[in-house]
């Protein structure tokens, strides 16, 4: 259900946050081309990003699901006496601290994201005030590019929930298919 749901609703809110995108980088550049380049500047940092979180989110997701998968077997297998429970105990506390460190950076993308747009906006003013500033840039401009620089990082952290559902419904069917794949 979750894998239909993402490729059902993901899909078109990805199209539709890439529109948004669009839009926005096009008003930055008909307002001014450099501070537009400042606002794409984070983009960059934001791939680096993404792509080092990425790999850890799938593996911990994965671990996730390898516990989940190893104490419902066992629990399945071995519904008897008292040393059972002893041993669910430990089965259910490390699928606890793998679901832990999974949430753990998922939850990295949005303060990630926020964080970098937040250098972003940063740079508008001083790149604005002081590096292009000796009268070449109004108040207003600088003030117009930050707005939009705030819509610009919208559709991103958007994209990056989408993004985190994204990462956990493939550790999942990473193990479906490794369940299909053992031989009988």
């Amino acid at each position: 259900n979750s894998v239909s749901d993402m490729l059902s609703n993901g899909l078109i809110n990805i199209v539709l946050e890439a529109f948004n995108l669009l839009f926005i980088i096009i008003f930055m550049f008909m307002v001014d081309v450099q501070m537009a380049l400042v606002v794409l500047c984070g983009v960059p940092v934001l791939a680096v990003f993404m792509f080092w979180i990425k790999n850890k989110q799938r593996k911990a997701w994965q671990a996730v699901s390898n516990k989940n998968s190893n104490l419902n077997a066992y629990l399945q297998e071995n519904i008897v006496g008292a040393r059972i429970a002893k041993i669910f105990n430990g089965l259910s506390k490390e699928c606890r601290r793998t679901w832990n460190t999974a949430v753990r950076y998922s939850n990295l993308v949005w303060p990630g994201i926020d964080t970098i747009s937040v250098f972003v906006r940063a740079a508008i003013f001083l790149f604005g005030l002081v590096i292009f500033g000796q009268g070449n840039k109004s108040l207003g401009t600088i003030v117009a590019i930050s707005s939009y620089a705030s819509y610009f990082w919208q559709p991103i952290m958007n994209l990056g929930n989408i993004f985190n559902n994204f990462i956990n419904n493939i550790a999942y069917l990473e193990r479906i298919f490794e369940t299909i794949d053992e031989p009988v």
